[in-house]
């Protein structure tokens, strides 16, 4: 734990963000150094993150866990650093404890039990404005392997690339059926150029 103020420890915390990426190995060297430091946040008001890594959190030990996140609840792998803990937080959370995230695209998740919220765009985001809890965005464990609904279904089939895929199949298609044609005209030719030739043979003799 560190002697640095709050905001000081926030600005060297956003020297690792940028608009779209984070430096994750920056970032996990950050939490060990700051280990335990607090930083309140603006909104919810009572409330404190307390830089952490998982070793701090009530997983400890279980690196499981952490892949688990990464893997089963985002549409999309997502390469993840634990950042902190809200502890005493009333949620359905293990041991009261929100565990933040910090996922390689900036975005900023809350787990809690079997859902994983979106609390914020960015660390900015949390530290300026608020950590949304219920989340922006909630993802459940397992939900990116369900089957779609009608309603995704078709949404997924209106969207530019299915588009692209059924246009490229289509040309496909036609490519072969053309291949096919030709290669059926090359044969019958063939085939009349024998007859004539059988004929002429019947023809002389």
């Amino acid at each position: 734990m560190t002697t640095k103020s709050p905001e000081k420890i926030k600005e060297e915390f956003l020297s690792f963000t940028e608009v779209d990426a984070v430096d994750l190995c920056g970032i996990a060297n950050f939490v060990k150094h700051h280990c335990n430091s607090t930083i309140p946040l603006v909104k919810p008001r009572s409330c404190t993150l307390r830089i952490c890594g998982l070793e701090e959190t009530v997983y400890e030990g279980d690196e499981e866990q952490l892949e688990a996140w990464k893997d089963y609840y985002l549409p999309e792998r997502m390469e993840m650093e634990v950042i902190g803990a809200i502890d005493d937080f009333p949620c359905d959370a293990f041991g009261l404890q929100l565990v933040l995230l910090l996922g390689e695209d900036g975005r900023v998740f809350a787990c809690e039990d079997e859902l994983l919220h979106l609390v914020a765009r960015n660390l900015r985001d949390l530290f300026q404005c608020e950590m949304a809890f219920p989340g922006i965005e909630t993802f459940k464990l397992g939900e990116c392997f369900e089957e779609p609904t009608e309603e995704e279904y078709l949404e997924m089939m209106e969207s530019e690339d299915v588009k692209e895929m059924k246009k490229l199949h289509i040309e496909y298609r036609e490519s072969l059926e053309l291949d096919l044609l030709n290669t059926m005209n090359e044969i019958a030719q063939s085939r009349d150029v024998r007859l004539q030739i059988v004929l002429l043979h019947v023809f002389i003799a």
